[in-house]
């Protein structure tokens, strides 16, 4: 086996990468490992002393002997029997991150000793991601994508097809006004309001600190913005994105709408006071969008229905969804946060479910989209 020896101090990651994996632990030059193959730029390595494995970046390395390459091809997996991963492919390794019933996770093909597997999971914590090894008996086959749940179901009466994700899944793209959703090759939703006569957008879409469309560095429907700043999800009310301080200009977005004030009964004063030129009580002709986001797990939840309710309607369907009371308090509820966005014909939704079957949800096929809240991943 080859061994390898840090030509200087170095930070280990849970994978290849030191922006999408979680760090693991620091050591110092002249630390001793054995190198089990190279991926791209890095070595996955383990501790002399068999207490853990993980990647090192290869200029940080000097190794002696051959070492395999390894490509990642993922095959995804669906937790059976919950329980502890571990560092490594024994139990006599430390454990650590638990996955929990029905969790989806990304087995590296090819990857299996004895009975473990490397298994790619989102860490919740930090929204990165790790890879680390399961009991593959504990694991059954999934043919759906990993990094996104499709559901649906009728609340309050009210039809909703919900796409499930991590903060850290969602991209803002722009599509011009020239084309929609379903006519891409994009997963995700429609995304803020728009003026489609001159393709300007008029509410906030930012990606890494660029808007996506001209006009999308300002909210005029609506004062809400949900945001990602790369290790958290909020909530503000914001009529300009310049008014947001704590976002940077990297692994982060900002989209805008109508905030839904969940869990607050005076939610219609303060909606029609947040620059909402539309009535609360009145349908339009396709369908509702909206994203709400567990500021708490960073999982965001893009939400559509094509039977035209009403915003007090789509609420309150949203709120049975989520299991949110609306109590005699004129205060938000602490975790989830929710958000309007584009609806009537510009309700649109793609993405696969758990069988991997495409679903297109369209209002209008003929409504071309300026913004959409796109997956970044779509396994």
């Amino acid at each position: 086996m080859a061994t390898g020896v840090l030509t200087s101090a170095a930070t280990l990651y849970y994978g290849p990468s030191t922006t999408d994996f979680v760090s693991d632990v620091s050591y110092s030059s002249g630390a001793l490992f054995n190198v089990l193959w190279k991926e791209g730029t890095w070595y996955y390595v383990s501790q002399l002393n068999g207490a853990r494995r993980n990647y090192v970046e290869a200029r940080f390395i000097s190794v002696t002997g051959a070492v395999p390459t390894y490509s990642a091809v993922f095959s995804a997996r669906r937790v059976i029997t919950p329980s502890y991963a571990r560092f490594g492919p024994t139990t006599n390794y430390p454990t650590n991150i638990y996955l929990y019933p029905n969790d989806v996770v990304n087995f590296l093909v090819g990857r299996k000793e004895d009975d473990f597997a490397l298994v790619e999971t989102v860490d919740q914590a930090t929204g990165k991601y790790k890879r680390v090894w399961y009991e593959h008996m504990k694991l059954g086959t999934y043919s759906g994508p990993a990094y996104h749940q499709y559901s649906t179901g009728t609340y309050n009466g009210i039809s909703l097809h919900i796409i499930k994700t991590h903060a850290k899944n969602i991209k803002l793209l722009s599509l011009g006004a020239s084309s929609n959703l379903v006519s891409t090759s994009n997963y995700g939703v429609n995304g803020g309001f728009y003026v489609l006569s001159n393709s300007r957008a008029d509410s906030i879409g930012v990606q890494n600190g660029v808007a996506v469309a001209t006009g999308a560095d300002v909210n005029g429907t609506g004062r809400g913005v949900i945001y990602w700043t790369g290790s958290a999800v909020k909530q503000k009310k914001v009529e300009r994105y310049s008014e947001i301080t704590d976002i940077p200009s990297t692994n982060s977005w900002a989209q805008g709408g109508i905030n839904m004030f969940l869990g607050n009964e005076n939610w219609k004063t303060l909606i029609n006071n947040d620059a909402n030129p539309y009535g609360v009580d009145k349908s339009y002709d396709g369908g509702r969008t909206g994203m709400v986001a567990n500021t708490s797990t960073k999982t965001v939840y893009l939400i559509v229905c094509t039977s035209s309710p009403t915003m007090t309607q789509f609420r309150t369907a949203i709120q049975s969804y989520f299991g949110i009371s609306e109590p005699t308090t004129a205060a938000d509820n602490s975790t989830y946060k929710g958000l309007f966005l584009d609806g009537g014909s510009s309700t649109a939704m793609q993405c696969r479910n758990s069988s991997g079957t495409e679903l297109e949800i369209i209002s209008n096929a003929d409504r071309m989209h300026l913004q959409i809240a796109s997956l970044v991943s779509k396994i």
